[in-house]
């Protein structure tokens, strides 16, 4: 807002003359500390951290510890075996399909992922080559963040598909909550201490500090999910949203962050910018979104239902023999988006 004009011309004219003259500098007056510059004072305060997981990806947690499963969703094209893929799909292929086309019926709906890890305002270094925006794969890794911070604080997953969404959004289903959350324990041949890296994991993470918020995602537009059967037409219930974004955030870190990849190698990450949160982004994604390195392409179709079923590969055999009792997602309403994958939670039989 301009300010007004002072009224006689003569008392502009001394007004000037009085803005002109220097003002005397007391002697005794101390003069003012000239502010640290923001680089200083942000390195001082420590930079923020975030962990970011995309795709396939279950997670399961207890005693004070949170695991993120990157299922193998992986497989040969040209070599098909019942193993490589989910739970009764091989049985579905034989009897529905001729060998030539299968692989494009497979690709269309339980298509490839592969494990990445990339990341965002950091210097990397170590077991990593290549542009940090792309990453780099991390097949059979079983990673560790070493960053200073061993206490796990707020832990918010209730948006991750659960037996509480299924009842939330199939109100017929409350009775029923109790079992459908015992239907989905993961294996405990998943689990530490069981010995190596299980086939039917591509990577495997420990969550062991920070605050862990699921994340609602809105790429191409708002999709709302309801759970059905295997057995049901259409997609029955109410559209709710489901996460398709975990963060885990630290706050005031300081020095390198070590990644420890369970193979022998580790990455080591520092800010590149201290007043900005680092990021490290672990996917498990196609190979197109892979390639598009995090950028959201709106005409891709989406494969959310159907991709699902890798999850149940983290079921114990007896968990796989109930897959005809179990409800995985089904798109009630919204904008048909990319592959971007919602994500399972799982319990831990106690």
């Amino acid at each position: 807002m301009r300010s007004r004009r002072a009224g006689p011309a003569i008392l502009g004219v001394l007004l000037l003359l009085a803005a002109c003259k220097p003002t005397p500098v007391s002697q005794s007056a101390a003069a003012p500390e000239a502010a640290a510059p923001s680089h200083l004072q942000a390195a001082s305060a420590g930079y923020t951290l975030h962990i970011v997981f995309h795709g396939l990806v279950a997670y399961a947690q207890g005693s004070g510890k949170l695991w993120a499963f990157l299922v193998n969703a992986n497989y040969n094209p040209k070599n098909l075996k019942a193993d490589d893929l989910p739970p009764h799909v091989f049985q579905e292929l034989q009897s529905v399909l001729p060998p030539t086309d299968r692989p494009a019926w497979l690709h269309d709906r339980v298509p490839p992922h592969r494990p990445h890890i990339r990341f965002q305002n950091a210097k990397v270094t170590g077991s990593f080559s290549g542009d940090p925006k792309m990453g780099r794969p991390i097949p059979g890794a079983d990673l560790r963040f070493d960053t200073g911070l061993r206490t796990l604080g707020a832990v918010k997953l209730g948006q991750i598909a659960n037996a509480a969404l299924i009842v939330a959004a199939r109100t017929g289903l409350s009775h029923q909550q109790q079992a459908l959350s015992t239907l989905d324990q993961v294996d405990p041949l998943l689990l530490p201490p069981a010995s190596g890296l299980d086939k039917r994991l591509a990577a495997r993470a420990l969550i062991e500090g920070g605050d862990v918020t699921a994340k609602l995602v809105n790429t191409c537009g708002l999709m709302f999910y309801s759970f059905k059967l295997a057995s049901e037409p259409g997609c029955p219930g109410s559209g709710l949203r489901l996460a398709e974004e975990v963060v885990v955030e630290q706050r005031g870190r300081k020095g390198q962050v070590t990644i420890d990849l369970g193979t022998g190698e580790k990455i080591f990450v520092a800010p590149k910018d201290a007043t900005r949160p680092v990021v490290i982004e672990v996917v498990n994604q196609t190979d197109e979104q892979i390639a598009a390195a995090g950028a959201v392409n709106c005409k891709e179709l989406s494969r959310h239902a159907e991709a699902f079923r890798w999850f149940y590969r983290l079921l114990a055999p007896s968990g796989q023999a109930l897959l005809a009792q179990h409800y995985f997602p089904c798109v009630a309403a919204g904008l048909f988006g990319p592959p971007i994958c919602p994500f399972k939670l799982m319990t831990i039989a106690k």
